[in-house]
């Protein structure tokens, strides 16, 4: 567990509120000023509250602190935050600190011992930070247009997008329907020759012939009958070889 890991947990537990990292309470180049890990404001005006957090991720490190009760005026509440075992008894702590504990499974935090709440002249050389390096002012007349300007090119995008899914859905329709056409066609030029092919085997069989016979096989035998009929037969093996060189050819345009 790091000092990030419980930035990010802490940022997420005050969602809706003003979160400052590493914030300082004057300018850098001073020495004396301090650096609270996170500073929260509450974002409300009748309860108005102000937090400050200090990690400590190794028991050394929070033993070894001295500046812990310089943080406290900077807060309503104060608070210590660090994963289980490095503070080990509340009355380790100040007395107005607070003790947040990281729960064994890295993802929640939980209360150990609540931080006084205490009222506090408001720290100015800490606000003076926050608004001349932390943030960048904007006024409500400007964010309203800026929200209004973010709505408009919304919406004008949505209406982009729209136009375009309607061209791309009709350019599909149309290469889909020619795709379809063509392999229709295809399949319709196929189902053809097969029944070519079919009758041609059928000649074949006619004469007593196998067509799954080897082509050798069968040019054979048809010069067998070619040499040793009559006329009548003559004619018909002359007719059988004729369709044997057509399914030759078809089988070969078939393989293409």
């Amino acid at each position: 567990m790091t000092s990030r890991d419980i930035v990010e947990l802490l940022r997420q537990r005050h969602a809706e509120d003003l979160f400052v990292p590493e914030c300082k309470n004057g300018p850098t180049w001073t020495s004396h000023h301090r650096r609270l890990d996170a500073w929260v404001m509450k974002k409300s005006w009748s309860s108005f509250n102000t937090i400050g957090y200090e990690i400590k991720v190794s028991r050394s490190d929070f033993l070894a602190d001295q500046k812990m009760s310089d943080y406290i005026p900077l807060c309503n509440d104060f608070f210590v935050v660090c994963p289980p075992g490095v503070v080990k008894f509340a009355s380790e702590l100040p007395l107005e600190a607070g003790w947040l504990q990281v729960t064994g499974t890295g993802n929640r935090l939980i209360i150990k011992k609540r931080a006084q709440h205490r009222q506090i002249d408001d720290p100015i050389m800490l606000y003076r930070y926050i608004l001349m390096c932390r943030t960048q002012i904007t006024t409500e007349a400007q964010l309203e247009v800026d929200q209004t300007e973010f709505w408009k090119i919304w919406i004008e995008k949505r209406e982009v997008d729209r136009y375009l899914g309607r061209r791309v859905s009709k350019a599909l329709a149309v290469e889909i329907k020619k795709y379809t056409e063509t392999v229709q066609e295809e399949n319709d030029r196929l189902k053809a020759r097969i029944e070519s092919l079919e009758e041609i085997g059928q000649k074949i069989k006619d004469l007593g012939l196998d067509p799954k016979a080897p082509k050798w096989s069968l040019y054979r035998q048809l010069e067998h009958y070619k040499n040793g009929s009559s006329e009548e037969i003559l004619m018909r093996i002359q007719a059988a070889m004729s369709n044997l060189k057509e399914l030759e050819a078809a089988l070969k345009e078939a393989k293409k």
